[in-house]
């Protein structure tokens, strides 16, 4: 019966949210899990002793309270549908989750780690450069970054289509501009003789470049840097939302360079200025 309507509400988050395959696959997951755990009616009971399993199993507050949203909207969709006529999720408690600061690195690591490219074992460093500077400038994801195509790059922005196949529009800095000039004169025109594709960024076989392929030259790079061995693509991002407020940029201009949907997501990054001011405070007042 369960197995029926979970494939019912896929379908939902498929073709009416337009949510992502892997968006998709984590929900019908975290469902599946917690169907398997019980073989009676829905209730608040069952709901909350899945949520003390998984406690005593060793998962995160983070990981219990993304599969009780998950719960959560599966247990909606089922009252929408007229399956339940109840929704269990009222006296369940989701557990408390410490908040996530994100990982920035200083404006000189990121110095550093942008002009690392370039060593003789490199075989492309004018394009990892304009990767990195991109990446920077302009705060985007890894799946942002190696989607772009060239016509999306025009008059000093870039037009990012982002999560739900949104659309926004961000300025490039003129540092990046230069690097990506010099990788579409001197090294694209190699790569893009294999290729059909209208990408900016390409392999050595012409293709689109990977999640994997990004992660492991920030990582190659960042080694070379001495930067923190943390740092991962998306830490880029974070230094750039990270700088850009503590610059004194308006917390929803950061939203819409982002591509953030709620001020929520972006107001984060605002805690990582005042937890540097209150470090700068302690470290620096004569009277701490």
């Amino acid at each position: 019966m369960w197995t029926s309507h979970l494939k019912e509400f896929i379908v939902r988050l498929r073709i009416e949210e337009g949510l992502s395959p892997k968006t998709i696959e984590a929900y019908e997951q975290d469902i599946q899990q917690f169907l398997l755990s019980f073989s009676e009616d829905l209730s608040p009971s069952i709901i909350t002793n899945f949520s003390r399993e998984l406690t005593t199993k060793g998962y995160s507050a983070g990981s219990i309270s993304r599969k009780l949203t998950s719960i959560k909207r599966f247990c909606q969709f089922l009252l929408e549908e007229k399956v339940i006529d109840f929704d269990p999720n009222t006296a369940v408690i989701k557990p408390k989750i410490g908040m996530r600061i994100p990982k920035a690195i200083h404006n000189v690591e990121v110095n550093r780690l942008l002009t690392s490219p370039g060593a003789t074992s490199d075989p492309y460093p004018l394009r990892d450069r304009a990767v990195l500077e991109l990446m920077y400038a302009c705060g985007l994801r890894v799946s942002e970054v190696i989607s772009v195509r060239m016509d999306q790059l025009k008059e000093e922005v870039v037009h990012v289509i982002g999560k739900r196949n949104k659309e926004r529009i961000v300025p490039v800095g003129s540092m990046a501009l230069f690097a990506i000039s010099l990788y579409i004169e001197k090294e694209r025109p190699n790569l893009a003789k294999k290729s059909r594709d209208n990408l900016l960024f390409l392999n050595r076989h012409g293709k689109a470049l990977t999640r994997q392929s990004i992660y492991t030259m920030v990582k190659k790079y960042a080694k070379r840097a001495s930067i923190a061995p943390d740092t991962t693509p998306h830490t880029l991002r974070h230094s750039f939302a990270t700088h850009l407020l503590d610059g004194d940029a308006d917390l929803r201009d950061v939203q819409e360079l982002l591509g953030h949907s709620n001020v929520s997501t972006t107001e984060i990054y605002t805690h990582v200025s005042q937890k540097k001011l209150k470090s700068a405070h302690q470290k620096f007042h004569p009277r701490q």
